[in-house]
């Protein structure tokens, strides 16, 4: 792997990619990035208490990101 790209592993990158994904919801709206920014916030978190490996980051991202739009399509789809 890259050495510039491991070097963005840390819970910060993760933190600016859920603010930056949330700031471009605002800009954008359309409540498909806020549910991606939730996913990027909350591996940011876990990679900030538990030192976890790049590969299972983005694992746990991809993760997250799917399950987050489900449950927001789903919640959307309940609260008109």
């Amino acid at each position: 792997m890259p050495e510039w790209f491991t070097s963005l592993s840390g819970h910060w990158f993760w933190l600016s990619v859920g603010v930056l994904l949330g700031a471009a919801e605002i800009l954008a709206p359309g409540f498909f990035l806020i549910w991606l920014a939730m996913a990027a916030i909350v591996v940011g978190l876990i990679a900030w208490l538990v030192p976890i490996t790049l590969p299972l980051q983005v694992g746990l991202f991809a993760v997250l990101s799917v399950l987050a739009v489900y449950a927001g399509k789903r919640w959307l789809a309940k609260n008109p």
